[in-house]
């Protein structure tokens, strides 16, 4: 796996994944300063998480993260960024009862493929027959990774820390 910092400067894969509204999102070719947080998985609306998923170092914390990204999705526009989107292994379906539930304002968009685990050699982890993705948040300007943010320690602060970055 590179280190986080070595991704910083790479082009960012031309893979396209379904988005919550249906439509085929390639952030690499969009030209466009987008921001991309990547996530494990939301806790279904039932509440109920998978086995265990409270002690996997850095597997709670999902949908605090995507409202966070939804508190300062204004914010995080204004500073140029033209979209936030969310990308993790759940299908699409899924993910569109978690964009209602959360209120989130941009798309999620779905990699049951792990597409760009593969294309970025990503971290990913295994739980109860799922693989997963950890948590990586990127900003990319014209399809190239201008920053990584990595290991995210807190999930409720990462839309926070982004947008500090963007203002610096």
């Amino acid at each position: 796996m590179l280190s986080f910092k070595q991704l910083e400067g790479k082009t960012f894969p031309p893979v396209s994944f379904l988005s919550t509204n249906q439509e085929m999102i390639n952030i690499g070719k969009s030209g466009n300063r987008v921001v991309l947080y990547v996530y494990p998985r939301t806790t279904p609306a039932d509440g109920v998480p998978l086995p265990n998923w409270d002690v996997i170092p850095g597997a709670r914390g999902c949908s605090i993260q995507a409202r966070g990204f939804a508190s300062f999705y204004t914010a995080i526009l204004n500073t140029g960024i033209s979209n936030i989107y969310g990308l993790s292994t759940q299908d699409t379906a899924y993910q569109q009862e978690a964009k209602s539930r959360l209120d989130v304002p941009f798309e999620l968009l779905s990699d049951p493929k792990m597409l760009l685990a593969k294309e970025l050699n990503l971290p990913t982890f295994s739980v109860e027959n799922h693989v997963l993705y950890q948590r990586i948040t990127f900003v990319i300007s014209d399809g190239v990774i201008e920053k990584v943010f990595a290991p995210i320690k807190d999930a409720a602060d990462n839309a926070r820390e982004v947008l500090a970055y963007l203002n610096h």
